[in-house]
Protein backbone atom coordinates (compact mmCIF):
# COMPACT_ATOMS: atom_id res chain seq x y z
CA UNK A 1 0.00 0.00 0.00
CA UNK A 2 0.83 3.77 -0.22
CA UNK A 3 1.07 5.28 2.73
CA UNK A 4 0.76 9.03 3.83
CA UNK A 5 1.23 10.46 6.79
CA UNK A 6 0.39 14.23 8.08
CA UNK A 7 2.25 14.93 11.91
CA UNK A 8 -0.06 17.77 14.05
CA UNK A 9 0.73 18.32 17.28
CA UNK A 10 2.41 15.33 18.12
CA UNK A 11 5.51 14.01 19.66
CA UNK A 12 6.70 11.86 16.61
CA UNK A 13 6.48 8.49 18.44
CA UNK A 14 3.35 7.19 16.57
CA UNK A 15 4.87 8.35 13.03
CA UNK A 16 7.93 6.36 14.03
CA UNK A 17 5.89 3.12 14.49
CA UNK A 18 4.10 3.35 11.82
CA UNK A 19 7.57 3.84 9.56
CA UNK A 20 8.71 0.71 11.31
CA UNK A 21 5.74 -1.52 10.24
CA UNK A 22 5.89 0.10 6.52
CA UNK A 23 9.36 -1.07 6.49
CA UNK A 24 9.06 -4.35 7.99
CA UNK A 25 5.77 -4.91 5.46
CA UNK A 26 6.74 -3.75 2.62
CA UNK A 27 4.35 -0.59 2.61
CA UNK A 28 5.60 2.51 0.81
CA UNK A 29 5.43 5.87 2.35
CA UNK A 30 4.86 7.93 -0.35
CA UNK A 31 4.01 11.41 1.18
CA UNK A 32 4.98 12.84 4.70
CA UNK A 33 4.65 16.02 6.40
CA UNK A 34 7.40 15.15 8.26
CA UNK A 35 10.02 15.05 5.46
CA UNK A 36 8.52 18.64 4.44
CA UNK A 37 5.68 16.78 1.29
CA UNK A 38 3.07 19.08 0.94
CA UNK A 39 -0.20 19.43 -0.91
CA UNK A 40 -2.76 16.64 -1.65
CA UNK A 41 -0.90 13.08 -0.80
CA UNK A 42 -1.06 10.44 -3.53
CA UNK A 43 -2.30 7.42 -1.30
CA UNK A 44 -3.90 4.74 -0.46
CA UNK A 45 -4.02 5.78 3.51
CA UNK A 46 -3.64 8.70 5.33
CA UNK A 47 -2.34 8.65 8.77
CA UNK A 48 -3.02 11.54 10.78
CA UNK A 49 -0.45 11.99 13.34
CA UNK A 50 -1.42 14.38 16.84
CA UNK A 51 -4.38 16.48 17.89
CA UNK A 52 -5.57 19.47 16.48
CA UNK A 53 -5.91 23.20 17.11
CA UNK A 54 -8.95 24.64 15.64
CA UNK A 55 -7.23 28.17 16.58
CA UNK A 56 -4.85 27.46 13.79
CA UNK A 57 -6.39 27.71 10.57
CA UNK A 58 -2.94 26.72 8.40
CA UNK A 59 -3.06 23.72 10.25
CA UNK A 60 -7.01 23.18 9.74
CA UNK A 61 -6.17 23.76 6.01
CA UNK A 62 -3.31 20.92 5.31
CA UNK A 63 -5.49 18.52 7.15
CA UNK A 64 -8.85 18.96 5.07
CA UNK A 65 -6.52 19.13 2.40
CA UNK A 66 -5.03 15.98 3.09
CA UNK A 67 -7.57 14.31 3.78
CA UNK A 68 -9.74 15.23 0.54
CA UNK A 69 -6.84 13.23 -1.47
CA UNK A 70 -7.23 9.58 0.36
CA UNK A 71 -9.53 7.14 0.26
CA UNK A 72 -8.82 5.63 3.65
CA UNK A 73 -8.12 8.45 6.25
CA UNK A 74 -7.00 6.62 10.01
CA UNK A 75 -6.54 8.70 13.14
CA UNK A 76 -3.13 7.02 14.66
CA UNK A 77 -2.53 7.20 18.31
CA UNK A 78 -4.44 8.65 20.85
CA UNK A 79 -3.72 12.53 20.08
CA UNK A 80 -5.77 12.11 17.08
CA UNK A 81 -8.02 9.75 18.24
CA UNK A 82 -9.65 11.71 21.21
CA UNK A 83 -7.11 14.83 21.96
CA UNK A 84 -4.51 13.25 23.79
CA UNK A 85 -2.45 14.95 26.90
CA UNK A 86 -2.54 18.09 25.03
CA UNK A 87 -6.20 18.44 25.51
CA UNK A 88 -6.41 17.54 28.88
CA UNK A 89 -5.70 19.15 32.32
CA UNK A 90 -2.75 16.46 34.51
CA UNK A 91 -3.29 16.63 38.10
CA UNK A 92 -4.48 19.72 39.70
CA UNK A 93 -2.76 22.59 37.62
CA UNK A 94 -4.68 25.64 36.29
CA UNK A 95 -5.32 24.53 32.43
CA UNK A 96 -3.59 26.52 29.65
CA UNK A 97 -5.08 27.68 26.20
CA UNK A 98 -4.64 24.51 24.64
CA UNK A 99 -6.61 22.92 26.80
CA UNK A 100 -9.41 24.34 25.26
CA UNK A 101 -8.94 24.64 21.56
CA UNK A 102 -7.49 21.56 21.15
CA UNK A 103 -9.49 18.45 20.07
CA UNK A 104 -9.08 15.30 17.95
CA UNK A 105 -9.37 15.07 13.86
CA UNK A 106 -12.27 13.12 14.00
CA UNK A 107 -13.39 17.24 14.97
CA UNK A 108 -12.57 18.41 11.39
CA UNK A 109 -12.69 15.48 8.96
CA UNK A 110 -14.16 12.19 8.54
CA UNK A 111 -12.05 9.59 9.32
CA UNK A 112 -12.58 5.53 9.10
CA UNK A 113 -10.05 4.26 11.32
CA UNK A 114 -8.59 4.95 14.45
CA UNK A 115 -5.70 3.37 16.13
CA UNK A 116 -4.96 4.29 20.02
CA UNK A 117 -2.68 4.10 22.14
CA UNK A 118 0.30 6.52 23.50
CA UNK A 119 2.07 5.35 21.07
CA UNK A 120 -0.10 2.34 19.25
CA UNK A 121 2.78 -0.69 19.64
CA UNK A 122 4.11 -1.85 16.26
CA UNK A 123 2.53 -5.15 16.77
CA UNK A 124 -0.89 -3.08 17.12
CA UNK A 125 -0.29 -0.80 13.60
CA UNK A 126 1.38 -3.81 11.89
CA UNK A 127 -1.74 -6.02 12.54
CA UNK A 128 -3.97 -2.96 11.04
CA UNK A 129 -2.12 -2.60 8.21
CA UNK A 130 -2.63 -6.61 8.02
CA UNK A 131 -6.07 -6.26 8.36
CA UNK A 132 -6.73 -3.09 6.21
CA UNK A 133 -5.03 -4.86 2.98
CA UNK A 134 -6.63 -7.99 3.23
CA UNK A 135 -10.26 -5.98 3.76
CA UNK A 136 -10.81 -7.91 7.11
CA UNK A 137 -14.02 -6.79 8.37
CA UNK A 138 -14.23 -8.42 11.41
CA UNK A 139 -10.56 -6.93 12.29
CA UNK A 140 -11.07 -3.45 11.36
CA UNK A 141 -14.50 -3.15 13.10
CA UNK A 142 -13.14 -1.82 16.36
CA UNK A 143 -10.29 0.63 14.81
CA UNK A 144 -13.89 1.66 13.03
CA UNK A 145 -15.67 1.81 16.28
CA UNK A 146 -13.41 3.68 17.73
CA UNK A 147 -12.86 6.38 14.94
CA UNK A 148 -16.04 8.54 15.33
CA UNK A 149 -16.32 11.31 17.61
CA UNK A 150 -17.17 10.77 20.68
CA UNK A 151 -17.21 14.18 21.96
CA UNK A 152 -20.24 16.24 22.07
CA UNK A 153 -17.95 19.52 22.34
CA UNK A 154 -17.53 21.12 18.96
CA UNK A 155 -15.21 24.59 18.53
CA UNK A 156 -18.08 26.32 18.36
CA UNK A 157 -19.81 25.29 21.79
CA UNK A 158 -17.13 24.48 24.19
CA UNK A 159 -16.30 27.21 26.39
CA UNK A 160 -13.38 28.91 25.35
CA UNK A 161 -12.53 32.00 28.08
CA UNK A 162 -8.88 31.34 28.59
CA UNK A 163 -6.29 29.57 31.36
CA UNK A 164 -8.29 31.39 34.61
CA UNK A 165 -10.90 28.46 34.32
CA UNK A 166 -10.77 26.64 37.34
CA UNK A 167 -9.35 22.60 36.88
CA UNK A 168 -12.69 21.63 38.45
CA UNK A 169 -14.80 23.08 36.05
CA UNK A 170 -12.45 21.96 33.18
CA UNK A 171 -12.99 18.48 34.65
CA UNK A 172 -17.03 18.74 34.17
CA UNK A 173 -16.68 20.66 30.86
CA UNK A 174 -14.13 20.13 28.26
CA UNK A 175 -12.82 16.37 30.02
CA UNK A 176 -15.88 15.17 31.19
CA UNK A 177 -16.53 13.07 27.96
CA UNK A 178 -13.28 12.15 26.23
CA UNK A 179 -12.49 8.93 28.21
CA UNK A 180 -14.04 6.12 25.58
CA UNK A 181 -15.22 4.05 27.81
CA UNK A 182 -14.11 4.11 31.21
CA UNK A 183 -17.16 3.17 33.38
CA UNK A 184 -16.67 2.69 37.13
CA UNK A 185 -19.91 1.40 37.92
CA UNK A 186 -19.05 -1.46 35.18
CA UNK A 187 -15.73 -2.35 37.04
CA UNK A 188 -17.29 -2.35 40.08
CA UNK A 189 -20.56 -3.53 39.90
CA UNK A 190 -21.22 -5.60 37.03
CA UNK A 191 -19.39 -8.90 35.82
CA UNK A 192 -17.99 -7.19 32.51
CA UNK A 193 -14.29 -6.52 34.69
CA UNK A 194 -12.21 -10.04 34.97
CA UNK A 195 -9.42 -8.04 37.09
CA UNK A 196 -6.83 -9.38 34.57
CA UNK A 197 -4.82 -6.22 34.95
CA UNK A 198 -4.54 -5.45 30.88
CA UNK A 199 -5.42 -1.79 31.25
CA UNK A 200 -2.77 -1.13 34.19
CA UNK A 201 -0.25 -2.78 32.08
CA UNK A 202 -0.79 -0.60 29.03
CA UNK A 203 -1.77 2.48 30.63
CA UNK A 204 1.26 5.10 29.73
CA UNK A 205 0.75 7.54 32.48
CA UNK A 206 0.90 4.68 35.59
CA UNK A 207 -2.64 6.06 36.02
CA UNK A 208 -4.04 2.48 36.91
CA UNK A 209 -3.79 0.38 39.96
CA UNK A 210 -4.77 -2.67 40.27
CA UNK A 211 -6.51 -4.36 43.71
CA UNK A 212 -8.64 -7.12 42.27
CA UNK A 213 -10.12 -4.47 39.84
CA UNK A 214 -8.59 -1.46 38.44
CA UNK A 215 -8.41 1.60 40.78
CA UNK A 216 -7.92 4.88 38.35
CA UNK A 217 -5.89 7.64 39.94
CA UNK A 218 -8.16 10.38 38.10
CA UNK A 219 -5.33 12.87 38.78
CA UNK A 220 -3.04 10.84 36.42
CA UNK A 221 -5.04 9.58 34.02
CA UNK A 222 -5.23 11.55 30.81
CA UNK A 223 -8.11 9.91 28.92
CA UNK A 224 -6.04 8.50 25.72
CA UNK A 225 -8.53 5.12 25.98
CA UNK A 226 -5.35 3.28 25.66
CA UNK A 227 -7.01 1.16 28.63
CA UNK A 228 -10.48 0.96 27.08
CA UNK A 229 -8.71 -0.51 23.58
CA UNK A 230 -6.42 -3.06 25.09
CA UNK A 231 -8.92 -4.23 27.69
CA UNK A 232 -9.91 -7.53 25.98
CA UNK A 233 -13.72 -7.22 27.02
CA UNK A 234 -14.33 -3.82 25.23
CA UNK A 235 -15.46 -5.42 21.81
CA UNK A 236 -17.56 -8.00 21.05
CA UNK A 237 -15.74 -10.78 18.92
CA UNK A 238 -17.12 -11.58 15.80
CA UNK A 239 -19.18 -14.52 16.77
CA UNK A 240 -20.98 -12.49 18.83
CA UNK A 241 -19.49 -13.97 22.79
Amino acid sequence: MKVAVLSLMACGACARNLEECCYEDGHEIVWSSLDGDEGEPDADVLFVEGSVDFADAETLEKLEEAASAASTVVSLGSCAATGGFERHVIGMRDPDRHHFTVFPAAKFIDTDYAINGCPPTTDVIASFLRALEEGNEDELRPYEVLSGDFHELTPESSQVTGPTIPVEDVLLTSNKDLCLGCDLDVIERDLFCVGCGTCAASCPAWAIEMDEKPVIQQERCIRCGTCFVSCPRSFEIPNGR
